[in-house]
């Protein structure tokens, strides 16, 4: 789901094709993580993080996905907690 320009939320994909549920991927010996279809750059690894790059097909954009190992008992706020913060507090957003 994704939010429009009002807010709210709407369905990102209309294609029917997003498979919800575990994923396998795999690592090649030349740093290159398939998941699913997709593929993306091993950048760096630790024992706590993993950097990938991936490329926009389209506008050959780069972006980085970062993976972070997170303890269970001691997880950060979702997603939607930041959500909900950036939608109640906008004005705090406005570069001036």
């Amino acid at each position: 789901m994704l939010r429009n320009e009002n807010g709210n939320l709407e369905n990102f994909n209309t294609d029917g094709d997003l498979i919800i549920g575990p994923k396998k991927w795999k690592v090649s010996s030349d740093s290159i993580l398939t998941w699913g279809m997709h593929k993306y750059d091993v950048i760096d690894a630790n024992k706590n993080v993993i950097v990938l790059m991936a490329e926009e097909k389209e506008t050959h954009e780069q972006f980085h996905l970062f993976l972070i190992k997170e303890n269970k008992l001691t997880l950060r706020k979702g997603a939607y907690y930041f959500e909900q913060k950036r939608l109640k507090n906008q004005e705090k957003y406005i570069s001036k």
